[in-house]
């Protein structure tokens, strides 16, 4: 009996080792795999049942039947892609948008799209908490998030990082709260939350000013409209049939209808910002940081318009003089902490190299993109040194 007891111990340990190195070789199991090695080595019932458990238990993938690939010798790629769209297109576009995202989306390439019935065979092992289930989930997911996101981006001339960012965030929050029996096809119900992810963070085309999510969905529904019937290439303050347009679609007053005209109009200068945060604050719903954020921003505007390193006011006081090296040397740090771009379109706007502010068109000519690229550009740089961190490390050069 104890020598039965220990060949059935030795076999259950082989053949698990047989399994999790076959496992490594293919990338998943299917049940077939089990149930050979078990006759290999005449393993019970209860064996088989404890063998199978152990798989799991580690996170292995298990298949009814194993993802169908394409024959052998085949051009096409080792494996079908049942997403059943032209994925290159979407990836390159990110990448002309953002080049910055070239390595995440290179990553998202080499990923192994959707196989023929894979998401039926995973869906159940990430509801019972299986981590290699549901980090195959999302991955073969992602393209997905990229596709919304950029379509987002897209839509309302948002930055493509911001909207790929909230789109991810809402793609393991659907992968993690999906319930196979009564959530629906996964791709719905993702797309449900990547999108509401995506709205409640995005901002409108004054991202410097706060807006309650309730605020913002006149924009969200009219922004494209505009958009596509060409309103938003004039002025469309001074445009009273953009008013009416609003009104008759959203069958909102007009107050609601400047508001929305509002938040589609960018800002040219943060000097509006103060005054706009004031009409739009929800106290009962903003953030404590808010306030200090936007007052920062205005703090911000008073230092880049007075300080430039080429160009810098030196008093005769001497306690003036060291206070001004130390601001500069404070925002130099600061700086430090954006990308390459956002300083160098900083100092641009701002006339840190020469003493000479620019606009945005001028900008944007430097460069070799368009206004309104630079415009997103300088919008997020701002919001990074808006961070209550990086305020209180101004505020005390205000009053300079």
């Amino acid at each position: 009996m104890r020598r039965e007891l220990m060949e059935s111990k030795n076999g259950i340990e082989s053949a698990l080792a047989n399994l999790i190195q076959l496992s490594s070789e293919k990338g998943f199991l299917v049940f077939d795999d089990i149930y050979d090695e078990a006759d290999k080595w005449a393993l019970s019932i209860r064996d088989v049942d404890y063998l199978s458990s152990s798989i799991v238990t580690r996170g292995i993938l298990v298949y009814d039947e194993a993802p169908v690939t394409n024959a052998a010798g085949s051009s096409e790629d080792d494996y079908d892609d049942y997403a059943q769209r032209d994925y290159e297109a979407v990836f390159n576009r990110v990448i002309e948008l953002d080049p910055d995202l070239e390595d995440f989306i290179n990553a998202v390439r080499a990923v192994v799209p959707p196989q023929a019935r894979e998401m039926d065979q995973l869906k159940y092992q990430v509801q019972e908490g299986n981590l290699y289930a549901r980090d195959r989930v999302i991955q073969m997911h992602l393209r997905f998030a990229v596709r919304i996101a950029l379509q987002r981006a897209e839509t309302y001339d948002c930055e493509i990082s911001d909207t790929l960012q909230e789109a991810l965030i809402g793609l393991v929050t659907a992968v993690d709260k999906y319930d196979p029996d009564s959530s629906g096809p996964f791709g719905s119900y993702a797309s449900l939350w990547i999108l509401q992810n995506i709205g409640r963070a995005q901002a409108t085309q004054r991202p410097a000013v706060y807006y309650p999510v309730h605020k913002k969905e006149g924009y969200f529904t009219m922004y494209p409209i505009l958009k596509e019937n060409g309103y938003l290439d004039f002025d469309i303050w001074t445009d009273p049939e953009v008013r009416r347009v609003i009104q008759d679609r959203l069958g909102c007053g007009i107050n609601q209808a400047e508001d929305i005209i509002r938040q589609s109009m960018p800002i040219e200068s943060l000097d509006e910002i103060y005054e706009m945060f004031l009409k739009n604050i929800d106290v009962d719903e903003i953030q404590d940081d808010v306030f200090e954020n936007i007052i920062g921003n205005e703090i911000q505007q008073d230092v880049f318009q007075n300080i430039n390193s080429d160009a810098f006011y030196w008093n005769d006081d001497i306690y003036e003089e060291i206070e001004q090296r130390a601001l500069r040397e404070t925002l130099e740090k600061l700086m430090g902490e954006l990308s390459e771009r956002e300083q160098e379109v900083l100092k641009a706007r701002y006339g840190f190299e020469d003493g000479v502010e620019k606009t945005l068109e001028e900008v944007g000519q430097k460069f070799g993109v368009t206004r309104e690229r630079i415009r997103q550009i300088e919008s997020k740089a701002l919001r990074k040194l808006s961070h209550p961190t990086r305020i209180r490390k101004l505020k005390d050069f205000n009053s300079c």
